[in-house]
This record gives C-alpha cells, sequence and structure tokens, in this order.
C-alpha cells in the first residue's frame, strides 16, 4: 500500500490494524530483497491467512518489483538520499 494511504483511515492499512503499542516492521520497495521476502511470508502463511490476503500480499511484491525497476522511480530514490544528507 502506498505510503499515504498506509498512514490514513483505509481500511486495509496495516496501521491501523496494528495495536498502540505493537511492533512493526516497514518493508520499502527500493529494497531489492522486498518481493522475495514477502513471497517467502505467502509461502510461510499459505495454511495460516486468507486467500484474499495472500493474493494481496503477491500482488504488492509484483508491483514492489516493478517500480524497483523504473528508472524514474530510481532516480527519485537517489534525489532523496542526496537532500536528506545535505
Amino acid at each position: 500500500m502506498e505510503k499515504s494511504k498506509e498512514l490514513s483511515d483505509h481500511p486495509k492499512s496495516c496501521m491501523n490494524k496494528a495495536l498502540d503499542d505493537e511492533l512493526v516492521f516497514v518493508l520499502l520497495a527500493r529494497d531489492p530483497f522486498t518481493p522475495s521476502v514477502i513471497m517467502e511470508w505467502v509461502k510461510q502463511s499459505y495454511s495460516t491467512q486468507p486467500m484474499e490476503k495472500l493474493i494481496d500480499a503477491i500482488s504488492m511484491a509484483k508491483d514492489m518489483s516493478v517500480q524497483l525497476n523504473d528508472e524514474g522511480f530510481r532516480m527519485r530514490v537517489k534525489l532523496s538520499k542526496k537532500i536528506k544528507a545535505s
């Protein structure tokens, strides 16, 4: 889910589902390992999670892979790192 939706009142937001004191871990599309981490979660969760959630995770892994391979996205990531470093 896009950051803006995740931080909103979107009904599928993991942040909204998390308890106030619950630890969370964020995977970003810019990390080349993210799609494989998601797919490993799908494999490990196949018998315990609803099919809709598994399908959403597979779709997200694919979308993140596409985004990471987009030149425009990679340029925005590099630019944001330079801005934060200065």
